[in-house]
């Protein structure tokens, strides 16, 4: 049987090899609980742990006690959202998200809106930009929160996060930024300059699924959360619960082997894809005028439904709608229509998105299945 191509790694990407091998001990002879130091075992799995944690914090520009292990970014983003608000709530319940946002994102502020958060939202060009000026107006003294996430999932849109931070920081709101999407995907900035709260996955770099990090700032300012999982003192009280020793080691490895060449390489095989597809008129690249991930190719075809597509290239290639997360919604991308999208134009749009594994022979092969299609 031919192997499927993939090209979905916006929705998750294959395990590498090497951080399958740093996570094999975790698996297997080294089983201790991190959190049971009283014997080698325990202390083994602990100091896993901690060396992973160093090694997060230094990619975030971090101090480590304020980098918290999660189950990946929907819990990272709930525990900031939901710990922030159950914190901060007698300040104020004015939170704005960007149009563009996650459903995790999005769905908590809805569950918040249930708990008397006031929600409102950014909206954006016809790139999936923030709309600064608006941006500008929207936040008000008592603004609790601002959520901007700093590459969108289907567009790959990189937002100006240094310019969201500094009208933010003109209040004492505090930024949340999921930057899910970012590691390997652009040349990662000292987000920790901008934000105060960042959300991880490690799923999304190579890395094993069910492992998120969340960074809270410690200080200028100090954001401090109320715990959202009770039971253990695990990761300072924030978030109870026996700790994923084999996911974290390997979060810690996938960090460690994302490089600068690499961003370089995928985005000439992304290039590579689009040079040849847009060959057919019916075809249009969205947000190609701004700043994208390396990765990441939104393409809307004029004659043809995604879902027809997606049939057609079943035995070819792995792409997908959108988020992984609504993949199995009719509903057109909340995404695309907040950019002017129509509903049709919506439901006519796929993405693909490329990574490590890839190879120009497979972009060759996925653009010739698709000119093949087009032209029929």
């Amino acid at each position: 049987m031919k192997q499927l191509i993939y090209c979905d790694n916006n929705a998750t990407t294959a395990l590498d090899p090497r951080v399958l091998e740093k996570m094999m001990p975790w698996l297997t002879t080294q089983f201790g609980n991190a959190s049971a130091r009283i014997y080698p075992l325990g202390r083994n799995a602990y100091e896993a742990v901690e060396s992973s944690r160093l090694m997060l914090a230094d990619f975030l520009n971090a101090n480590k006690e304020e980098i918290s292990f999660t189950s990946g970014s929907t819990e990272s983003i709930n525990l900031a959202m939901r710990g922030v608000f159950d914190s901060y709530k007698s300040r104020g319940k004015h939170i704005l998200i960007s149009r563009t946002e996650h459903n995790a994102v999005i769905e908590t502020a809805c569950a918040l809106e249930q708990q008397g958060a006031e929600i409102e939202y950014i909206n954006v060009d016809e790139n999936g930009m923030i709309k600064r000026d608006e941006l500008e107006k929207q936040i008000r003294k008592d603004t609790l929160l601002t959520c901007v996430m700093l590459v969108n999932n289907e567009t790959g849109t990189v937002q100006p996060i240094e310019e969201v931070s500094e009208l933010v920081r003109r209040t004492k709101s505090f930024l949340l930024c999921d930057a899910t999407q970012a590691p390997g995907r652009i040349d990662f900035p000292k987000l920790n300059q901008y934000a105060d709260l960042i959300a991880l996955s490690a799923h999304k770099l190579y890395g094993p699924k069910g492992v998120g990090v969340l960074y809270a700032k410690r200080k200028n300012p100090r954001v401090s959360l109320t715990p959202q999982l009770t039971g253990g003192n695990q990761e300072l009280g924030l978030r109870a619960g026996t700790l994923n020793v084999p996911g974290i080691v390997g979060f810690g490895a996938a960090v460690s082997l994302l490089n600068q060449d690499e961003l370089q390489r995928i985005q000439s095989l992304r290039d590579r894809f689009e040079d040849q597809v847009t060959k057919h008129s019916s075809t249009s690249i969205n947000s190609k005028s701004v700043t994208r991930a390396c990765n990441t190719s939104s393409i809307t075809f004029m004659n043809h439904t995604a879902q027809e597509l997606i049939l057609l290239l079943q035995d070819t290639a792995a792409v997908s709608t959108g988020s992984a997360c609504s993949s199995t919604s009719d509903e057109p991308s909340h995404v695309l229509l907040a950019m002017g999208h129509s509903p049709q134009q919506a439901l006519s749009t796929l993405r693909f998105s490329f990574g490590r594994f890839n190879t120009a022979s497979e972009i060759d092969s996925i653009s010739e299945k698709l000119q093949e299609i087009l032209t029929a």
